[in-house]
């Protein structure tokens, strides 16, 4: 059903000028009010054999209310059915439940009505015309009836095959609307999964470079211990030859080797060897009744500090005679 799209005034005014039928549909907020849009759906005025003119309201809305105070709306949803002299013909509502034949067939008998209503009446003349008209008149109309009904069924036939049609091309276009839904589905799935494997594929490449990465920081790490130990090492045995009591002459001879033994010889001569820290050595022969003082006093003048003593001595008591240090002649 096409409704018009002015308002109420314009509507009526059109339904006059065309001697056409005026239909207003009211439509409530609940359940029934969708039912009956949905039989309003269904109609095709192009089955009428009468000029049709429908406007569609909702219930509230301001074109509703006036519309009820010329024609009161008690029940809703309600389909006005209105002449163009402004007489109701038939008000349909869904007090009792109604299918598309019954809405259709309700339908079909108001616009009989309407039809009836607007049909001109005969002149009349004289007597002889209007009796010659009335009998004219009166074998058209017994013979017409059988015609009414049967194009009433026809029109109605059509309209279930016009529904049928509506319904196939509505199911079809569902049909169509699923499988497109189908393949946006599949499509969106598929570039989802596409996306997901390209971020594990990232993910794995950023591992790896991570690893990599990993990996040439605990190698760098390692060199950095081994030259830190090595440094150490370095440093640890450069002490060690700064406090090593031999000469730098022989530092590659074996630190281990056995010195022979030498039995103090008893004389009045001793001879003292002193080595220095930067390697220079001190010999001088003393008595050997002379006392360490004197060794003391030769280191002094020379500007030096002893450093080692080849054999430990108490350095406080230098009153000590050598000989009783059990030196030998060569110490």
């Amino acid at each position: 059903m096409k409704w018009f799209a002015g308002s109420v005034s314009t509507a009526v005014q059109v339904s006059r000028r065309n001697n056409a039928l005026f239909i207003v549909f009211i439509e409530s907020k609940n359940g029934k009010g969708e039912k009956m849009r949905d039989l309003w759906d269904k109609i095709e005025p192009s089955l009428f054999d009468c000029p049709i003119v429908g406007i569609h309201l909702m219930e509230g809305d301001e074109a509703a209310k006036q519309f009820a105070q010329i024609y009161p709306t008690p029940v809703l949803p309600a389909s006005y059915f209105i002449d163009n002299l402004g007489k109701p013909i038939e008000v349909i509502t869904l007090l009792k439940d109604l299918d598309y034949d019954g809405f259709f067939s309700k339908i079909c008998n108001t616009v009989k009505a309407f039809n009836a209503s607007v049909k001109p009446a005969p002149v009349q003349n004289d007597g002889g015309q209007q009796s010659s008209a009335a009998s004219s008149n009166e074998v058209p109309a017994t013979s017409s009836s059988p015609t009414s009904s049967a194009s009433l069924e026809e029109k109605v036939q059509r309209a279930k095959m016009l529904l049928e049609q509506k319904r196939k091309a509505e199911e079809e276009a569902k049909r169509e609307e699923e499988k497109r839904r189908e393949l946006e589905r599949i499509s969106t799935g598929k570039l989802m999964q596409e996306a997901q494997q390209k971020r594990h594929e990232q993910e794995l490449i950023e591992a790896a470079a991570q690893r990599r990465r990993d990996k040439i920081e605990a190698e760098k790490a390692r060199e950095r211990l081994k030259a830190q130990i090595k440094a150490d090492r370095e440093e640890r045995e450069f002490r060690e030859r700064r406090g090593r009591p031999v000469d730098a002459s022989a530092g590659d001879m074996p630190t281990h080797r056995k010195m022979p033994k030498m039995e103090p010889v008893l004389s009045d001569r001793c001879r003292v060897q002193v080595r220095l820290p930067d390697g220079d050595n001190i010999v001088e022969e003393f008595a050997s009744s002379d006392c360490l003082s004197a060794l003391v006093d030769l280191i002094r003048q020379v500007g030096r500090t002893i450093l080692v003593i080849k054999h430990a001595v108490a350095l406080d008591d230098k009153s000590v005679s050598s000989l009783l240090r059990s030196m030998p002649p060569s110490s």
